[in-house]
């Protein structure tokens, strides 16, 4: 008779919800990207990016779409 292999359970989840290891590498990970991206956009080079612009992109890449229509 086969075992069937046991339901996964919150402490056993690598999610982000779950894991701040993985909440961490993810939140780094949206921050790399988003600096990544603002980069490539054409400015003057006495027009520096702001930390805000990123953390706005960088929150946007991790939570995604909000429902922001108050």
């Amino acid at each position: 008779m086969e075992e069937r292999p046991a339901d996964k359970t919150c402490s056993d989840c690598k999610c982000r919800n779950c894991s701040p290891i993985t909440a961490m590498a993810e939140r780094v990970d949206a921050y790399v990207t988003a600096r990544s991206l603002i980069k490539e956009i054409p400015r003057p080079e006495d027009d520096p990016i702001s930390a805000e612009e990123v953390l706005v992109l960088a929150n946007w890449l991790f939570y995604g779409e909000g429902d922001d229509d108050d």
